[in-house]
């Protein structure tokens, strides 16, 4: 909790506030964990290259029979981004309360759950945005040898999540739909024809806030009980690591996410420089005409769809 001080404040100083709270993550965005992120671009415009389906081995038979590396793209274009606040010079320069530098921290926090904010934004967009194959990004994909691979999916794909309430899923509920999501990722294949997610070991499953008790009661319980009595969590007894993010901006109950956690990710996050702190205090025109202090950031900044094979979006019914 930041402290009060006695200290009549600069506006040096208290730009070396939020300098200090930028260098500090208090906290990393759940955006993070299923995303590459390019903090420091070059440019605004970035092309990332998309690996095509990583060979199997094979037997030598004949000549190798090599495969290209890198075989589309996805070009992302940062846009600027600002938040700003204003006040009175009085109540910039005395803190006496500590209240300053709380709103300060949160303040600059806002700058790290943008990232949350812009990964849900393109997330929503999923079923719009075309991906290299033609199709949607989630959405039902065929390439070469895959056959329909399907990360659009309700309980036709995945029976478990036909649930007796949509609006409230019980923890035994939501056990069988993580494990029925995991055993869904498995059936994906490459366009050789080769399993995508053969050595799968961790998932993120995202789900609006109402969802959020059971499906975490579901990730760490050992026993979980349901209409028929008490049993093992097959959770439990895997070697799958499951965490559970409740995302606030999604509205709609009967929607959650799961992400593969190892291969290429789902999400690209990019940013272009660092988060710049200004300002209009002492000596401006604007603290001449208004009596007020204006301090603000601003970031150039985006987030984008790149591995459609990481993600599955899911209807509960």
């Amino acid at each position: 909790m930041p402290l009060a001080t006695t200290k009549k404040l600069s506006s040096v100083g208290i730009i070396g506030m939020i300098l200090s709270f930028l260098a500090v993550t208090p906290k990393t965005p759940w955006a993070f964990e299923i995303s590459h992120q390019n903090l420091n671009a070059m440019d605004d415009n970035v092309e990332y290259a998309t690996a095509s389906a990583t060979p199997q081995m094979r037997r030598w038979i004949g000549g190798r029979e090599a495969k290209r590396l890198f075989a589309q793209s996805v070009t992302l274009k940062s846009e600027p981004f600002e938040a700003t606040l204003v006040d009175f010079i009085k109540n910039w320069m005395y803190d006496k309360s500590g209240l300053l530098s709380q709103r300060l921290q949160n303040f600059v926090g806002r700058a790290i759950t943008h990232w949350d904010k812009l990964a849900t934004e393109v997330l929503l967009l999923g079923e719009s945005v075309l991906t290299y194959d033609g199709s949607a990004f989630f959405a039902t994909h065929n390439t070469g040898l895959s056959g329909d691979v399907k990360n659009l999916v309700t309980a036709t794909e995945v029976p478990a999540l036909n649930v007796s309430n949509t609006g409230s899923c019980t923890t035994a509920e939501a056990a069988d739909i993580v494990w029925g999501l995991l055993a869904h990722f498995q059936t994906f294949k490459d366009d050789a024809g080769e399993p995508i997610h053969e050595d799968l070991d961790s998932i993120l499953i995202m789900v609006p806030a109402v969802q959020y008790k059971a499906f975490a009661q579901a990730a760490t319980a050992k026993i979980i009980t349901d209409g028929v009595g008490s049993r093992d969590n097959p959770l439990n007894n895997s070697n799958i690591t499951v965490k559970v993010v409740a995302n606030v901006r999604l509205t709609d109950a009967t929607k959650l996410y799961a992400f593969a956690m190892n291969g290429d990710p789902a999400l690209i996050l990019q940013q272009q420089g660092e988060v710049m702190p200004s300002s209009k205090a002492e000596g401006s025109d604007f603290e001449h005409d208004t009596n007020q202090w204006e301090f603000g950031i601003k970031a150039d900044r985006t987030a984008g769809l790149f591995c459609w094979q990481a993600a599955i979006k899911a209807t509960l019914s």
